[in-house]
C-alpha cells in the first residue's frame, strides 16, 4: 500500500511539473502571437506599460500571509521535492483578486495542475500568473487596469485549499514575485 501511494505521488509529481513546463510554452506562445499580431499592425487591447528591470513595481492581488516562496520545496500534497514556480498567498476562498499591474489578458482558461488560471501581458516580456482561481471575470483579449478584479481566490486544480498562487514570468520564465512587488 506504501509502495502504491508512493507511486502515485510520484505520477503526480510528474504531472505537476508537466503542468509548468506547460504553463511556460502557452505564455511564451502567447506572447509570441501578440508580437507577430502588433508587427501586423493589428490593434490590441493592451496599455502602454514601461517595465522596470529593478522590479518592485507590481502590486499586491491579495493581502494575505505567504503560505509557500518560490524555489524548491517538498510539495504539500505529493510529499516529493519539487520547484515552486511562484508564490501562494492564503485568503478565503471568493476574496477578489486584482490584477497586479495593467496589461492585456493572454489567457483565462483551464491548465492541468493550475485549475482556473489567468495571464495577463504587462509589456516588455513582462506577464503575471494568477491559479487556483474559483471564478474568472476577465476574457482573454481584455485589457485590465492595475489593481482591476480579474477572480477570485479558489482551490481549484491541484491545491491544498484556497490560496492564490501567483507566478511573474520573464521571456515566459518563472521568477521571484517577490523581486517584482511593491515592498
Amino acid at each position: 500500500k506504501v509502495r502504491t501511494e508512493k507511486s502515485l505521488h510520484e505520477k503526480a509529481a510528474r504531472e505537476l511539473l508537466q503542468s509548468q513546463k506547460e504553463i511556460q510554452q502557452t505564455v511564451m506562445a502567447l506572447m509570441k502571437k501578440k508580437r507577430e499580431e502588433e508587427a501586423r499592425g493589428t490593434p490590441r487591447a493592451s496599455p502602454q506599460y514601461t517595465y522596470l528591470p529593478s522590479g518592485g513595481q507590481l502590486a499586491w492581488p491579495i493581502q494575505g500571509p505567504i503560505t509557500s516562496t518560490f524555489g524548491m520545496r517538498v510539495h504539500p500534497t505529493f510529499k516529493t521535492k519539487i520547484v515552486h514556480t511562484g508564490i501562494d498567498i492564503k485568503s478565503p476562498q471568493g476574496t477578489p483578486v486584482g490584477a497586479a499591474g495593467p496589461g492585456e489578458v493572454l489567457f483565462a482558461g483551464w491548465l492541468r495542475g493550475y485549475g482556473q488560471v489567468i495571464i495577463i501581458d504587462h509589456g516588455n516580456n513582462l506577464s503575471s500568473v494568477y491559479a487556483h482561481l474559483s471564478s474568472m471575470s476577465v476574457r482573454e483579449g481584455a485589457a485590465v487596469k492595475k489593481g482591476q478584479t480579474i477572480g477570485a481566490v479558489g482551490s481549484t486544480g491541484v491545491a491544498t485549499g484556497a490560496h492564490l498562487h501567483f507566478e511573474v514570468r520573464v521571456g515566459g520564465e518563472a521568477r521571484d514575485p517577490m523581486k517584482y512587488l511593491r515592498k
